[in-house]
């Protein structure tokens, strides 16, 4: 997989709605988790759960 700006992408989990990796800034080279959601359309419960998460991740 590629994502734009991120380098040594590993896949880590895998499931029916998401899919988790570990990925390095290619700027800063800082070391992150990156989810992205599966669905091309992804339904309104699968986008609040992940805002929720980033929301609880950030405070």
């Amino acid at each position: 997989m590629k994502i734009l700006g991120y380098k040594n992408i590993t896949e880590l989990y895998q499931s029916k709605h998401f899919m988790l990796h570990k990925a390095e800034n290619k700027k800063t080279a800082q070391k992150c988790i990156i989810k992205i959601l599966k669905a091309e359309y992804p339904d309104s419960r699968d986008i609040a759960g992940l805002k929720n998460e980033y929301q609880i991740a950030n405070t």
